[in-house]
């Protein structure tokens, strides 16, 4: 069975990483499960500088992945 990656590990953590690093901190060692990927969502929304649109296409590409992991 395959361990989970940390949202810190995953491609979604990488753009957090040059984007939002204060949210990176804060859910970085979550596992990618639909709450923890609502929540990087909300965070993201009120997040200055940063695409709405591509915030949502950040989170819906991950959560696509997850589900094809499973």
């Amino acid at each position: 069975m395959e361990e989970k990656k940390k949202i810190k590990d995953t491609k979604l953590g990488e753009w957090l990483k040059e984007k939002a690093p204060g949210i990176l901190d804060t859910v970085g060692d979550l596992l990618p499960n639909q709450g923890a990927l609502g929540l990087v969502k909300n965070l993201l929304d009120k997040e200055p500088g940063i695409s709405p649109e591509e915030a949502k296409a950040r989170v819906d590409a991950e959560i696509a992945y997850q589900n094809n992991v499973t």
